[in-house]
């Protein structure tokens, strides 16, 4: 592939920050090495899109995809990855939180040996609710299922474009960009940068997305969950029965039960929260596979602007593209 570095930005009504971020990421990547911006629109209901066409006349650097619906911030990355036509990849948020002056340290740190590097944020600046649940679950997902590098994984990366032939090649409208980059590689490296304020707006994840994405991590390509049902079904099995073995040997010889009623309450919810995970996670792999065998897309391109001699997406990418 040609030598350079193609910056994949999902954008959602982000009207007010693309002329700074396109201005920024000039900044940065205009006087060292060739490079473009694909600024992929994930349904906004804005003039986002409006924009984005504005700075495709201005700036020849800068190509616009419009998706037909909005799938989400993973599916409009993985848009721009599978559109991107130089060697190395950058992926980063919309909303000025990522600092495009990082790409040429972050570019530093993609040596010999190395095929993803992962921006880590001095202070997390995200809502508390998002720090929250990155706190909690990331550990989960790295030790618990063996999926390694969620720890230091965040949506500003750097990748070398022939990691594309590693992603799923039919991902359906459920992409974990993450995930399949931490089944695909164990070389990844990570650089310290600075995580700046929300200048406009507010964040775009819901509760739900936040409860989504460890799902969609975990069932991306691993036998994990299996794994994990079949194990907590046991614990709570072995668990139940000693606990009914210990009550009735307590009724045997007479002995006061105290607060048992309570104490199998609590019990009983545990084995019931466990089962209902397990149920859960089950159910999302089982929803990956069937929405990647339904033949339903990952994303629709229905507009593009920009360099008209840009490479169309590859088929083989899970993509349509509406005329």
């Amino acid at each position: 592939m040609t030598r350079g570095v193609s910056v994949a930005v999902p954008v959602y009504n982000s009207a007010a920050t693309l002329e700074q971020l396109v201005a920024e990421i000039d900044a940065a990547l205009g006087a060292s090495v060739p490079y473009e911006v694909i600024l992929v629109d994930d349904g906004s209901t804005d003039d986002t899109w409006t924009v984005i066409e504005d700075l495709a006349t201005r700036h020849p650097q800068v190509r616009g995809l419009r998706l037909a619906v909005n799938g989400g911030g993973q599916c409009a990355t993985y848009c721009g990855i599978q559109a991107a036509t130089y060697d190395k990849i950058v992926t980063l948020d919309d909303d000025l939180q990522h600092p495009p002056a990082a790409i040429p340290t972050m570019l530093a740190a993609l040596v010999d040996g190395v095929e993803v590097v992962y921006a880590l944020p001095d202070r997390d600046r995200h809502h508390v609710a998002r720090r929250l649940a990155a706190r909690i679950v990331k550990p989960i997902v790295e030790h618990v299922f063996g999926v390694r590098n969620v720890m230091r994984a965040s949506s500003f990366r750097l990748l070398r474009a022939e990691l594309r032939d590693r992603l799923p090649q039919t991902p359906g409208p459920v992409v974990s960009i993450d995930g399949s980059l931490a089944h695909a590689t164990r070389a990844v490296a990570t650089v310290p940068v600075v995580h700046r304020p929300r200048a406009h707006g507010r964040s775009n994840y819901t509760p739900t997305k936040l409860v989504g994405y460890p799902m969609a991590v975990i069932a991306s390509g691993s036998r994990s969950p299996l794994l994990f049902a079949t194990v907590s079904g046991a614990i709570c099995l072995i668990a139940g029965a000693l606990g009914a073995i210990a009550v009735a040997v307590a009724m045997a010889v007479g002995a006061s039960l105290g607060p048992a009623p309570w104490l199998l309450a609590a019990f009983g919810a545990v084995v019931a929260g466990l089962i209902l995970l397990a149920l859960g996670i089950l159910g999302e792999l089982a929803a990956r596979v069937l929405l990647r065998t339904g033949g339903s897309p990952a994303y629709v391109v229905q507009e593009r602007t920009g360099p008209q001699d840009a490479p169309r997406l590859p088929a083989a990418s899970g993509t349509s593209e509406r005329a």
